[in-house]
């Protein structure tokens, strides 16, 4: 639904190109702007165009509806899920990562450990060699791309927070903060988040931080 609605608000930006109209970034702006321009008949807009374009518009509202409504859905049934709220327990992992994890993931039994879970969402580096030399590089980037998308977020939340604390976590991002770069800290921290959430999945047993 989502990827839907983003083409539908792709197709509708365009199409206001086309005539000069020009809007920012962001699907707010069409919601909030759109129905001035179908308004305005100082707008160089054809007959058709106008026409088009209200069609979109409705078209980006009905999948306004259909996701809140499905999001809601989603949420009343996850919330007598015990694993979705042991998942909540995790730093940087909240409701839309807990839900999403439990999509993708089902049954963390299907992996060994929470290294290769960690490894099927692609936060595990690449192994070049050649000859005799080994070398790591940038991470693999497989698996569910969303679901990686999101934990990096996470972790970008927790490593912007870790300052004052003296849990184990904590005290582990700002040593490791103090010699290496800020996207490696934190693509390092959402590989350890699913990791985490793989023991917590396997284990049943929520995050305790130390």
């Amino acid at each position: 639904m989502l990827k839907h609605r983003t083409a539908t608000s792709n197709q509708l930006r365009g199409l206001l190109a086309e005539y000069g109209i020009v809007l920012p970034k962001g699907i707010r702006y069409l919601r909030a702007q759109v129905p001035d321009i179908l308004e305005d008949a100082e707008q160089p807009l054809t007959v058709v165009a106008r026409q088009f374009t209200h069609r979109l518009y409705r078209e980006l509202m009905a999948y306004d509806q259909q996701i809140s409504e499905l999001e809601t859905e989603l949420f009343a049934l996850l919330e007598q899920n015990d694993d979705y709220q042991r998942l909540q327990t995790i730093p940087g992992i909240g409701p839309v990562i807990a839900a999403t994890l439990l999509a993708s993931v089902g049954d963390a039994h299907y992996f060994k450990n929470g290294r290769q879970m960690a490894a099927w969402v692609g936060l595990t580096p690449r192994q070049h060699a050649s000859g005799e030399k080994s070398r790591m590089k940038g991470i693999s980037k497989r698996g569910d791309r969303t679901l990686r998308k999101l934990l990096i977020h996470g972790a970008r939340t927790v490593l912007n927070w870790c300052g004052p604390k003296t849990d184990k976590l904590s005290l582990w991002l700002k040593s490791l903060s103090s010699r290496a770069h800020p996207c490696k800290v934190i693509v390092a921290l959402a590989n350890k988040l699913a990791r985490i959430a793989w023991a917590v999945l396997a284990t049943k047993q929520p995050y305790q931080a130390i």
